[in-house]
């Protein structure tokens, strides 16, 4: 597996780790995790002679992804180890689940939105209470730090989910994971005419259709891949670019700071239905 790809399978399972841990490191912490996750399923005479592969040698796509559903009062029993190098941390699965709920409330509606002291606050709360024990509760830094990535794995997930749906649309087969450019993925969006307005309350900004397809294609394959990110300048280049070879005229290109706006407002609008679709999703998973 590259270097990228631990890095996501660790996002993807809560496991913090720190930016400068080179490849063998991470795949040590991630086959570490493979192990406890498949030991707690055995029995003990399979515990002692059941092993995992080198999850360096592995596949992204061999990885099974785990999921678990949210169920009822947020709470589920077991611990799974997390942390940085060396650090020994440890967070247990109620408080990813709960840690979670208060993330993406916050995205839905931004009056709730929790701090990593709200968070704090909140799980002092429960243990105080009784609902979870205070060996549990994470340190503010702790919390800081697993709202950072937590918050970069989401919005690849968005954002793959989003180009895929681009793909789907266009009949394209390209490989998924394969290293695209902004550009050549653009190319491929089936552009609609119409057109769909936009901007500040009152501004009348008005965007074509064709544009904002363009400007979809930029912002999420950036988040897929943060070394293909475009600054708002970048992508007004790019619309000049396809302006000046014929393939959009050029009345239809917006200025920076229109495009900055656009980001920003897109941008809010991206977390707060990935938000909403989380919480649906606990909530189905979630007895009543």
């Amino acid at each position: 597996m590259r270097l990228s790809e631990i890095q996501n399978e660790l996002l993807q399972r809560d496991v913090l780790f720190e930016k400068n841990q080179n490849r063998t490191e991470l795949s040590t912490l991630l086959q570490k995790n493979l192990d406890e996750k498949r030991n707690a399923g055995l029995s003990p005479s399979q515990n002692n002679t059941t092993s995992l592969p080198d999850v360096s040698n592995l596949s992204y796509s061999n990885i099974i992804e785990e999921r678990y559903p949210l169920p009822k009062g947020w709470a589920i029993k077991g611990e799974q180890k997390y942390g940085k190098k060396g650090s020994g941390t440890c967070i247990a699965k109620e408080v990813v689940d709960l840690l979670k709920g208060f993330f993406h409330a916050g995205n839905a509606n931004s009056s709730q939105r929790y701090l990593p002291e709200d968070m704090f606050r909140a799980l002092s709360e429960k243990a105080d209470n009784n609902e979870l024990e205070h060996t549990k509760i994470l340190k503010v830094e702790t919390i800081r730090n697993w709202i950072s990535q937590y918050s970069t794995a989401m919005k690849k997930e968005t954002a793959e989910r989003m180009l895929a749906s681009f793909s789907n649309n266009t009949k394209s087969y390209q490989l998924f994971y394969v290293n695209y450019s902004f550009y050549s993925h653009c190319e491929m969006f089936k552009l609609q005419k119409g057109e769909q307005k936009y901007g500040k309350k009152g501004s009348g900004t008005c965007i074509a259709k064709e544009v904002v397809d363009l400007l979809k294609g930029f912002f999420h394959a950036g988040n897929a891949n943060s070394s293909q990110r475009y600054l708002p300048e970048d992508m007004f280049r790019a619309l000049s670019e396809k302006a000046d070879n014929n393939e959009l005229e050029h009345t239809k290109i917006l200025k920076v700071e229109t495009i900055r706006n656009w980001i920003s407002q897109y941008s809010t609008a991206m977390k707060k239905e990935t938000a909403e679709r989380m919480l649906a999703s606990f909530s189905n998973n979630t007895s009543i």
